[in-house]
Parts: C-alpha cells; structure tokens; sequence
C-alpha cells in the first residue's frame, strides 16, 4: 500500500508540473516597434512599422500593449540600449512615471515632469517641448520585457 500511496503521489505531482508547465507557455501576440523610443535625441517615426512578437502571458505582458525597443543611454541605469520595454497604450501619464513620447513625429523614452521630458542620465539634457511643437504622449512603460519571455 505505501508504494501504491507514492506512486500515486509521484503522479500526481507529474501531473501538476505538466498543468503548471502548459499555463506558463500561454502566449499573446504584441506589436513590436523597433525603432521606435530613443533613449537621447529622438528617433524618426515616419516609418511606423512594426512586426508582431509572441511572448509568455505573465502579470506585464498581459497589461502591455506593444512593445518598443530603447535606442540610446539617456535613460540609464534603468532602461539600456537595446532594451526591450512592456507599453500600456494611453493619452497621458502622471509626472514621475516613465513613459513613451513623440515631439515632431521623434520618440522617446522619458520621465514625465512638470513641464519637461526628463532623461534619468544625467549626461544627458532634459526635453522641453515648445509651444509650437506636437507633443504626444503613446503609453506608459510598464516593465523591460524578459529575453525569456520571448518566444518568437
């Protein structure tokens, strides 16, 4: 009886690693834009393309709605060149929060201030957007996406 009892709970177990395993391979399809955010100077989005990203479902992927590559180090330590960040598409964010921007049809990832786009590099100079210019806000980063993450 008591290797009866262990096989079953062995079985069980297997069986519970393989539900866990299928759960976290659920995957969504997200845009990703890659060349879309510059992290300094801006980048030129009169191009627009994109191409779609398959990636595990998990707590930020599931809020993100595209996914943008950082060009740039204005924004380091917390977003690097080559960076891949999580965005949730919407018209603006609080002053503090990190988001993704367009100036004139140029990206950036920058934090939101008062009356500026602020780089956390301080080698880098902060944004101001003029009264002529068209400002955008696209979304708010969520999270740098996990390499891991990515499926295809």
């Amino acid at each position: 009886n008591r290797i009866l009892d262990l096989r079953k709970q062995a079985a069980k177990r297997s069986s519970q690693t393989e539900d866990w395993e299928a759960e976290e391979q659920e995957t969504a399809e997200l845009p990703y834009y890659s060349d879309m955010a510059a992290a300094g100077s801006g980048f030129d989005l009169t191009d627009n393309g994109y191409e779609m990203l398959t990636v595990v479902k998990n707590r930020n992927t599931e809020r993100a709605d595209f996914i943008v590559k950082v060009s740039g180090s204005s924004m380091e330590p917390k977003y690097s060149d080559g960076d891949l960040v999580l965005v949730h598409s919407q018209p603006d964010i609080y002053e503090g929060e990190i988001g993704i921007f367009t100036i004139n049809d140029m990206g950036y990832i920058k934090q939101k201030g008062p009356d500026r786009l602020i780089s956390l590099n301080k080698k880098y100079k902060d944004i101001y957007v003029g009264e002529y210019d068209t400002f955008r806000c696209a979304g708010k980063v969520i999270a740098k996406l996990n390499h891991e993450d990515i499926v295809r």
